[in-house]
């Protein structure tokens, strides 16, 4: 068998989970990061400080992915869809960090220019290769659970904005707050159990913080050691409360919060079956504010039982990292099971985004400096 040639990899964006996540897991993978697109000249400077010789551009281009077999899209939440369809049109396979799209219209956009180029297309996914999250995934697609019914899914962390005053709380550049930030993961879990339906419909309450920003400012997410960027007014959601309604009926009722009131950051996804339930908390991320609770418990007949669960936290990102380059390697088809699953993900998620931020939104931006 031939050796598999190493994928060529651009960064569009060059934040914190760039420097701190894929960047030190697709070299270890054995992937060549090889240019960078950022208007910041200070994310350039570090990630030309962590990779010699890398290649760096202020806008992208077909000049910027020249050589690139893969665009990693990690800029603000609001460029993701445009510049996505702009890698696809170059004729590159596109990377998306969560989250992808705001809505089923644009996850169609998404897909089209993706099997219209024959190019792959993948979001960002850590929160499904949680070795707990895989166990309560394969228990409810097997049937053990019976019917469900509904889910309950919650993330909430104490003080865990991130960089208060830069683009990720900007509802210009963001679109969303932890709803967006928070919620795509738990949905990534909540709907894939549920084999990623679309959601009908549903409503959503989002709370904007109150009081003085320099207050808000210190419920920064100080442990991402990116600090905050000073008392600048924040506009996108510090929490966030849904009920979605899937189209197989299912409820899926969310929650989340960048800073509570709560004493740590805490994770509970909790599956009501027709003929059981299995519930886990835990913390997902990086926060060292966890409560220190983990535990998954399957419960069918009055009876419950603790199931074994407990993993390196960067765990779950290696195995998204194996699964995507995998993916990447392969010649692409539009009738393999893992595109057609893709697909199925992005429109399920994209439709439950537009749920959760129903206003109108805005025009696309250029990606700037944040």
């Amino acid at each position: 068998m031939a050796p598999v040639v190493p994928l060529n990899i651009a960064f569009v964006g060059g934040g914190w989970i760039v420097r701190t996540v894929w960047l030190p897991l697709l070299r270890e993978a054995g992937a060549r990061v090889v240019a960078a697109i950022d208007p910041d000249p200070g994310a350039l400077a570090e990630l030309t400080a962590l990779v010699p010789g890398l290649r760096t551009h202020a806008a992208l281009s077909g000049a910027a992915l020249d050589g690139c077999d893969v665009a990693f899209i990690c800029s603000p939440n609001a460029c993701h869809v445009e510049q996505a369809l702009q890698v696809l049109a170059l004729g590159l396979h596109v990377v998306v960090e969560k989250p992808a799209c705001f809505s089923a219209a644009q996850a169609e956009r998404l897909i089209a220019a993706s099997r219209a180029a024959r190019r792959a297309l993948m979001v960002t996914a850590a929160s499904s290769h949680r070795g707990d999250t895989a166990q309560l995934l394969a228990t409810a697609r097997a049937g053990t659970l019976g019917q469900v019914q509904c889910i309950d899914a919650s993330w909430r962390r104490r003080a865990g904005i991130p960089r208060p005053g830069s683009w990720f709380t900007d509802e210009r550049l963001a679109i969303g707050g932890s709803g967006a930030d928070l919620g795509w993961h738990l949905l990534e879990v909540a709907l894939g159990a549920l084999d990623f339906p679309l959601v009908i419909d549903g409503q959503s309450r989002i709370i904007r913080p109150a009081g003085p920003a320099t207050a808000m400012a210190q419920q920064h997410a100080a442990w991402r050691a990116d600090s905050a960027t000073g008392a600048a007014a924040i506009d996108v959601d510090t929490q966030l409360f849904a009920s979605l309604r899937t189209a197989t009926g299912a409820l899926v009722r969310l929650t989340t919060a960048w800073s509570s009131a709560q004493p740590a950051d805490e994770t509970a996804l909790t599956l009501y079956g027709s003929e059981g339930e299995m519930r886990l908390v835990c913390t997902f991320g990086f926060s060292p504010n966890h409560s220190g609770r983990h535990e998954l418990t399957l419960l069918r007949d009055g009876a419950a039982q603790a199931l074994p669960c407990g993993e390196d936290r960067m765990l779950p990102y290696r195995r998204f990292v194996a699964t995507m380059l995998a993916h990447l390697a392969a010649p692409w088809r539009d009738d393999s099971a893992e595109t057609q699953r893709i697909e199925r993900q992005l429109r399920s998620l994209g439709s439950a985004m537009a749920v959760l931020y129903p206003q109108p939104l805005a025009l696309p931006v250029a990606m700037e400096a944040a």
